[in-house]
């Protein structure tokens, strides 16, 4: 397909109605409805596809469970990881387990990136089942605290944060970071690298 069939293209889609307003929606959305497959009942089942309210619509369970791209033992202090994600549109689903003894401390995300430009939302997890740790468990028992991720504030090309003013471990134990690359310029940032540090002082 030619540049200007793919421009013909979105500009056909972008005259059709649906649920968004940007391309940048509709990737958090879609990357949002791959951590929920990770979640007790995030995929949809029902054979009703009005029902499924966002999730992927899977009465025969077709999608594989996505792989965390990294997973953080957080225990308090200054944490700092570097990450990239080279291709434009694509994700990094991060886990971030919390240590039992940061029950009431502060907790802060700070995300960099170098020019790529990133969407990034901090889901809070429900453990009801603490089993063994495993990368690609089915998470029976695992729920989001709350129906969809809260967004880190600012524009995260030029840095963004997200504070939680005291953690209260006894409603999540977990958190999921969707890290989202929304800019088409691979080719001149073919690294797409990212800073994250999590601080509880």
């Amino acid at each position: 397909m030619g540049v200007r069939q793919v421009v013909g293209l979105a500009r056909g889609l972008g005259r059709l109605e649906g649920p968004f307003a940007t391309y940048e929606q509709s990737l958090a959305a879609y990357a949002r409805a791959n951590v929920a497959l990770r979640l007790e009942n995030g995929r949809c089942t029902s054979e009703d596809l009005s029902t499924c309210g966002g999730r992927y619509h899977d009465p025969h369970r077709m999608y594989t469970i996505p792989a965390w791209e990294a997973m953080i033992d957080y225990r308090g202090s200054t944490l700092s990881h570097d990450g990239s994600i080279p291709a434009s549109y694509g994700t990094d689903l991060i886990e971030v387990s919390l240590d039992g003894d940061l029950d009431g401390a502060p907790l802060t995300f700070a995300f960099y990136s170098e020019g790529a430009r990133f969407s990034v939302e901090v889901w809070k997890l429900n453990l009801d089942e603490i089993g063994p740790r495993n990368p690609m468990r089915g998470l029976t028992g695992v729920h989001a605290v709350t129906p969809h991720p809260e967004a880190l504030s600012g524009d995260c090309s030029d840095g963004c944060s997200y504070a939680i003013s005291r953690l209260d471990l006894t409603r999540y134990s977990e958190l999921a970071l969707i890290i989202v690359r929304v800019d088409p310029h691979e080719r001149t940032d073919p690294s797409g690298a990212y800073h994250l540090v999590v601080d509880s002082g």
